[in-house]
């Protein structure tokens, strides 16, 4: 089965297109051996990768920054992704060198990478459509999603519970929030989600198997400077 990079990329693509300001790309991720380590990669996030001994992980960074990459050049118009570097910060979400009113956020899952870029805080997450541990949705979901995939039609409900764990995924990288966003209390089943001070909007797809969320926060997303 080819990698479902063009299916993901055009539901990535629609989903952003909700969200004014928003760029996305996807890049497929390689299996260990199948591409040299590395390549692509931009001064320093050579030893950011060096420090993962998984050959796979490597490939998957490798992978992210390079749909970051892409997806930061066509935010700022630029004709080349070999001048953009991207680290990580204290919390290890990544940020752009030099632009640091450019947010990003990248997520792999399986086969494909996917990134974000704008000018303001958003967040990606990518999952495989696949059947979660039993009490999953006890342990991270909120009594009003419990409920909701309880009356969802049986062949509906894994995708409900993926898609709903890809919305606070997507929600937590908004705001680098990391383990201090308690899942269970964060009801995603509306397309507008409040975060501390922050208004979310967050958007959902599936495609080839997968299930796809893109969050941003509530500014003027076109606004560059």
């Amino acid at each position: 089965m080819g990698t479902p990079v063009k299916e993901i990329q055009q539901a990535a693509g629609t989903l952003a297109s909700d969200l004014p300001g928003v760029v996305v790309a996807s890049v497929p991720v390689p299996a260990p051996g199948e591409a040299g380590e590395m390549v692509g990669l931009v001064r320093r996030e050579v030893a950011l990768c060096a420090q993962h001994r998984n050959p796979r992980r490597r490939t998957e960074f490798v992978a992210g920054r390079n749909a970051a990459r892409m997806a930061v050049a066509r935010l700022l118009g630029s004709s080349t992704v070999h001048d953009i570097e991207i680290l990580k910060d204290a919390t290890g979400a990544p940020f752009v060198v030099d632009h640091p009113r450019v947010r990003v956020s990248i997520t792999h899952s399986n086969q494909v990478a996917v990134a974000v870029a704008a000018f303001v805080p958003v967040g990606v997450d990518l999952e495989a459509d696949e059947a979660r541990p039993a009490g999953f949705s006890r342990m991270f979901f909120s009594p009003h999603e419990q409920a909701s995939m309880s009356a969802a039609p049986d062949d509906a409900r894994q995708t409900m519970l993926n898609t709903l764990w890809t919305r606070k995924e997507a929600i937590c990288k908004v705001g680098r929030w990391g383990s201090s966003l308690a899942f269970a209390a964060l009801d995603c089943l509306d397309t507008d989600v409040r975060v501390a001070d922050a208004a979310i909007t967050v958007k959902s797809a599936s495609a080839a198997g997968y299930v796809l969320s893109i969050a941003a926060e509530k500014k003027d997303l076109s606004e560059d400077g």
